[in-house]
């Protein structure tokens, strides 16, 4: 039985492989065809929560192609896995007087979570048995084209 499970197997990773070679060429052939440049920046790396984070992007889409703009701000909690406890989706607006250059304004919630260990208990801080959590907080940016469809 095991021989069978090893052949499946031997045949399963190349295909694994070359699906997902597929998807990421796929998406590359989608980028290089409708986007010319794209640059995306933001205003601060080191963020408290209350703080305003300006986002930036300047897209320059190929074949005067109509274009959106959008930001993503989430925060996922990895306990044994991943689990997302906040998120807020933005249009960026175009910044005026400008063809290609897009800005939003996000702010990080008041109640922002950070990594750390869980408990109010200081005698279990550094033990083996402290239970730690990390929490991650990212911006993720999308071009979307006129159907929106994400370029």
């Amino acid at each position: 039985m095991a021989i069978y499970l090893l052949v499946i197997v031997l045949v399963g990773i190349p295909l694994v492989f070359a699906a997902n070679l597929l998807r990421v060429s796929y998406r590359w052939a989608r980028r290089f065809f409708f986007i010319e440049r794209a640059v995306f920046t933001f205003s601060s790396i080191v963020v408290e929560p209350g703080d305003v984070i300006e986002a930036r992007a300047t897209v320059s889409p190929r074949a005067k192609l109509k274009v959106t703009v959008h930001v993503r701000l989430s925060c996922t909690m990895f306990d044994h896995r991943g689990h997302e406890l906040y998120a807020s989706n933005r249009d960026m607006l175009r910044v005026p007087g400008t063809e290609n250059e897009y800005a939003t304004a996000l702010t990080v919630p008041e109640y922002a979570l950070r990594s750390g260990v869980i408990g109010d208990s200081l005698s279990t801080l550094f033990s083996e048995s402290a239970r730690r959590l990390l929490v991650t907080w990212s911006l993720e940016f999308q071009v979307r084209n006129s159907a929106g469809n994400t370029v």
